[in-house]
């Protein structure tokens, strides 16, 4: 018979010692309460240490600075707080001790936006010291300045200071001042300086006893060149910067503002910049574009071009060769699209012209707009130098515009390089009815085949502009060519008199004065002497592209014809893109209409998220 024991129970003083939860969760809580108070230290330790920091060194920082410095200072004291608060902190006591997880969670969140806001400023930091000054995305560019302003103020040799005698907070002291900083961003040798004249009596006075003309009814804007007491300046009139407003629009409540700052301050430093001055002659006689007639809409005038060369310092007057010689103080002479052919004797006094040193801007029409013959009289002048003008129309399939010999044309098509065309490379250049004028390619000696070419003279001719090259996809069909039968209107390719694509449309002329001195030279991969030049001429196969008529729908013409003239007169710093008006609209409305646009779209917005809010509340309790 089996015996049935069973085993005695354990008493209670035989189990093992177990802490009871209750223990735990206080050693839990004591712990974290330590991580905290230790984080909470050590992060206050950090501060004052920064702020000691600050105080101690951060006097020499200028206030910007200063701020940027202490915010990244207060960001980062907290980096190490906070990584010894995520590595010692016990887990398991967040359910049970409600405000320790707050005080943790709290603590997290002033910890990430300082963090955060440390990392702006960081970014800051490093986009202000290595990245670009700033970031334009208007659609005028309006915080951008043109090439040719930037060019300009790079060559400065003196200091240029801008005097504003306008109250600093108005709103044309705020525009002022975001276009005096673009300028000062460009170089160290720019500063401005604001004088209010209602404020700062006795500034203002000391100002006009310096400047007597910039003592006016309206404020002004005074342009410094060089040191010292006395140094050369120029006026700037408030007309001249901020242009009368002009209304709009069909119920006369559109109205547009003009500001014309960057022009009128580039104008100006460019006539300080330089005291010899460059006279320019246009002929007269032979129905060439006139410097008379300003209208915008003006196909036969180039009086646009002319107020923006007086801009830039030069003097422009007009000249009948016919009547009298060419001045002696001209120093370019300009032949804007001759309607009829010059006589022998005027040819003759340009060629006198350029071989003593002159410079000379010619610009073509085609056979069908001159009046009867399509010579002019220079052709044989010109090819002296190397250049080519034919009697053809240049025709593009792929650039025009709205009709095939309406051309607008890419400088650089054919990836040639000019300082003349240089910052033009993304735009366009509108030409309509031009002709072919290219460099003149010398014959190969008589007998000698596969001989390279003798050489054609000291002058040498680039070409600018030309025809997009190639040929259409699926035809083969050429893209452009010169047609030679035009007058005929027979424009198809391929014809005896025509000239294959691309087609150049105009050439710069300059003379070769030797190599310039190298030390490098006869080194084992040392680059070929740089040639001395002097410009000569810059020859177009079109005049109408520097009308008004053209110029007021693309400025950039005006731009190419002006870059040319300074090349031609050695002012290298003024090529580029001339600064343009910036236009601004303001629209004029009512009360209900104005409240409509501002309260509408904010009703609109607050109906839809009331309404995606209480969407969102019938579905999460309804499942």
């Amino acid at each position: 018979m089996a015996n049935d024991e069973t085993k005695p129970e354990p008493k209670p003083e035989d189990a093992p010692a177990v802490d009871s939860p209750g223990a735990d969760m206080h050693k839990v809580r004591q712990t974290q309460l330590y991580v905290l108070v230790g984080s909470i230290v050590l992060d206050v330790g950090l501060l004052l240490l920064s702020g000691y920091l600050l105080w101690k060194h951060g006097v020499k920082l200028e206030m910007e600075k200063l701020l940027i410095t202490a915010t990244i200072f207060a960001a980062l004291s907290g980096l190490g707080p906070a990584v010894a608060l995520s590595v010692l902190w016990p887990r398991g006591g967040e359910h049970h001790f409600a405000g320790m997880r707050r005080t943790q969670y709290g603590y997290n969140v002033v910890f990430g936006c300082r963090l955060l806001f440390g990392m702006l400023a960081i970014g800051n930091v490093i986009i202000a010291q290595y990245g670009p000054p700033h970031f334009d995305w208007t659609s005028d560019k309006v915080f951008t300045l043109n090439s040719a302003s930037v060019n300009l103020v790079k060559s400065l040799e003196k200091p240029v200071k801008f005097v504003a005698l306008y109250p600093r907070g108005s709103q044309p002291g705020r525009q002022l001042e975001t276009l005096f900083d673009l300028y000062e961003n460009e170089t160290d040798n720019v500063t401005h300086d604001f004088v209010d004249r209602f404020e700062d009596k006795i500034r203002s006075e000391e100002v006009f006893k310096q400047f007597p003309d910039a003592k006016q009814a309206d404020p002004v804007v005074i342009i410094t060149y060089g040191a010292g007491e006395k140094p050369d300046y120029r006026v700037v009139k408030h007309s001249e910067i901020f242009p009368p407003a002009t209304a709009s629009g069909f119920d006369m409540r559109e109205v547009e503002t003009e500001f014309k700052g960057e022009d009128a301050l580039t104008s100006g430093i460019a006539q300080l910049t330089k005291a010899q001055k460059t006279n320019v002659y246009f002929t007269t006689g032979h129905g060439e574009l006139s410097i008379e007639k300003s209208d915008a809409r003006a196909d036969d005038g180039i009086g646009i071009i002319k107020e923006r060369m007086e801009g830039q310092g030069i003097t422009v007057g007009e000249i009948d060769l016919a009547q009298k010689e060419v001045p002696k103080d001209a120093n370019v002479l300009v032949i804007a699209g001759p309607k009829t052919p010059l006589f022998p004797e005027e040819v003759q006094k340009v060629k006198d012209f350029l071989s003593g040193g002159g410079r000379l801007v010619a610009m073509f029409d085609t056979g069908t707009e001159m009046r009867g013959s399509a010579q002019t009289g220079l052709e044989s002048l010109l090819g002296e130098y190397n250049v080519a003008v034919k009697d053809n129309l240049a025709i593009d399939q792929a650039s025009n515009f709205r009709h095939p010999a309406r051309l607008l044309v890419l400088p650089g098509a054919t990836r040639t390089s000019h300082s003349i065309i240089d910052d033009l490379k993304e735009e366009r250049i509108l030409m309509e009815l031009a002709r072919e004028v290219s460099a003149k390619t010398p014959e190969p000696p008589p007998g000698m085949p596969g001989q390279p070419p003798p050489p054609s003279g000291p002058y040498k001719a680039d070409s600018l502009l030309s025809t997009v090259p190639g040929t259409l996809p699926f035809t083969n069909e050429p893209i452009s060519w010169a047609e030679g039968n035009y007058k005929e209107r027979n424009v198809e390719p391929g014809g005896e008199e025509d000239t294959a694509g691309p087609v150049s449309l105009a050439v710069a002329v300059s003379r070769n004065d030797g190599s310039a001195p190298d030390p490098h030279m006869g080194m084992p991969g040392a680059p070929p002497p740089r040639q001395n030049t002097t410009p000569l001429l810059v020859v177009f196969g079109d005049a109408s592209f520097a009308s008004n008529h053209w110029v007021n729908q693309l400025p950039t013409n005006s731009d190419l014809f002006l870059n040319s003239v300074n090349w031609l007169r050695g002012r290298l710093e003024l090529i580029g893109i001339q600064p343009k008006t910036k236009k601004s609209l303001r629209l004029t409305l009512d009360d209900r209409k104005y409240y409509r646009m501002i309260f509408m779209p904010t009703g609109i917005m607050l109906a839809g998220l009331i309404g995606l809010a209480g969407g969102v509340w019938v579905i999460r309790h309804r499942f």
